[in-house]
């Protein structure tokens, strides 16, 4: 897996995240970040798919600091 980090989003500060990035038919990209639940996205081309990834990212890792929700925890 491709690592996506996340700089600037405390407390997530300088974390980074395993992210599988699959080419679908069609020449999609999707992207799968497998230690967090429910994240996950698709791009037009690679650099298109990583630049979603990490718009999914920060949304993801931001409601789970709204919620209080530890994603260390096994999901």
């Amino acid at each position: 897996p491709e690592m996506v980090q996340m700089r600037g989003i405390a407390p997530m500060k300088d974390h980074a995240f395993p992210a599988v990035f699959t080419a679908e038919s069609g020449g999609l990209y999707s992207v799968n970040f497998p230690d967090l639940k429910n994240c996950y996205t698709c791009g037009d081309d690679p650099a298109d798919a990583l630049e979603m990834a990490k718009d999914v990212l920060s949304l993801t890792l931001k409601e789970y600091e709204k919620n209080n929700y530890n994603y260390y925890a096994k999901n």
